[in-house]
């Protein structure tokens, strides 16, 4: 994942907006930070997992999050995509 946030910055390309993650849990917030924080691209590789395997929920700290239809299909494209640029 490391590697397309460095193509994102190489070819300066845009980032989408992240306020969503304010709605985040605690949890997720710190990794985010810890991963370069809030606004940068930071794809956590557990969403990626779950979305790949089309998994409609994730367990976090014993608390489950299930994920709206519009996640579980934008998950899918990213894995697809990822896969394409990958190729």
């Amino acid at each position: 994942m490391k590697l397309v946030e460095k193509l994102y910055g190489d070819y300066g390309l845009k980032v989408n907006e992240r306020s969503y993650r304010d709605k985040f849990s605690q949890a997720y917030k710190i990794l985010y930070r810890q991963n370069g924080g809030q606004d940068s691209l930071c794809y956590l590789t557990e969403i990626l997992d779950s979305a790949q395997e089309n998994f409609p929920h994730l367990w976090v700290n014993g608390e489950k999050y299930v994920f709206s239809d519009d996640v579980i299909q934008a998950g899918d494209r990213l894995f697809r995509e990822f896969m394409a640029l990958k190729q």
